[in-house]
């Protein structure tokens, strides 16, 4: 069973009940029109008209068949999506919904057509975008790694980011006998976070365009929010204006620090 919304459709979806009911079920072939309604969101993943959505390919080819030809289905705006988008190779690719990731799709093997379900693993590149359960690229966590991509379930996938994107709009993210401990995440401790913003953005401070020693601002104050819209770039001038920071102006360490010339 996919992962349907039946009866009336919330507000926000653009498409309509039989549109949204063929997304849960075998998916929409993406075509050049719906590649530019395809979003990538704050948190990393893909929607279209307000569902968030997984891309795989309906229609491939390999020499012979095995689980290693098989392709992989994609959660989140990764560098292998990227270069689809970019090679024009969209035609291949369909949408769903689907909670499970058995997936009907057309191959050729040495000129023999075939159709089948087939249960596709997921992309490890979606995987360390969104690092999924602490999965994380690199030759020392290759052993966990490989353990996450194997327990990877879609159902905890749409567990954790609903089809509706808005699902969870109106309610809070933590009670007061949930919410984490406000303090950084390890990725964030590790620098893995500031790696991936200052790549996305450059070192430029966000606030008055200084170049040189920039920090990264959680700016709701939740230093274990690393969403990119919470992040800005800052130089330590700005950064020690924002509220509760004026400590830093005391801290020897930045006070005679000045913001390098605009480029």
């Amino acid at each position: 069973m996919g992962a349907e919304l039946r009866g009336k459709l919330p507000p926000h979806y653009s498409l309509n009940e039989q549109t949204f009911n063929k997304l849960s079920s075998k998916g929409v072939v993406i075509t050049d029109d719906l590649l530019q309604e395809i979003e990538i969101n704050d948190d990393g993943t893909l929607s279209w008209q307000g569902a968030r959505i997984v891309i795989y390919i309906r229609d491939w080819s390999a020499y012979h068949e095995s689980e290693e030809t098989y392709p992989r289905f994609h959660i989140a705006g990764c560098s292998t999506y990227q270069k689809m988008k970019e090679n024009g190779r969209k035609n291949r690719y369909v949408m769903a919904t689907k909670k499970e990731g058995n997936y009907s799709h057309q191959f050729r093997v040495r000129k023999r057509q075939k159709e089948k379900d087939e249960n596709l693993d997921i992309c490890k590149n979606c995987l360390d975008m969104l690092q999924w359960n602490g999965y994380s690229s690199g030759k020392l966590n290759r052993l966990k790694n490989e353990s996450i991509f194997q327990d990877f379930a879609l159902s905890k996938f749409f567990e954790k980011y609903p089809v509706d994107i808005h699902a969870d709009a109106d309610k809070p993210t933590y009670y007061a006998d949930n919410a984490p401990v406000n303090e950084y995440t390890d990725d964030f401790k590790k620098g893995k976070v500031q790696a991936n913003l200052y790549k996305k953005r450059g070192k430029k401070c966000e606030e008055c365009g200084a170049t040189g020693i920039t920090h990264i601002h959680h700016k709701n104050g939740l230093k274990y929010d690393n969403s990119d819209n919470n992040l800005i770039i800052l130089c330590p001038p700005c950064h020690a204006n924002q509220p509760y920071h004026g400590h830093m102006k005391a801290n020897p360490k930045f006070k005679n620090i000045r913001p390098a010339p605009k480029s």
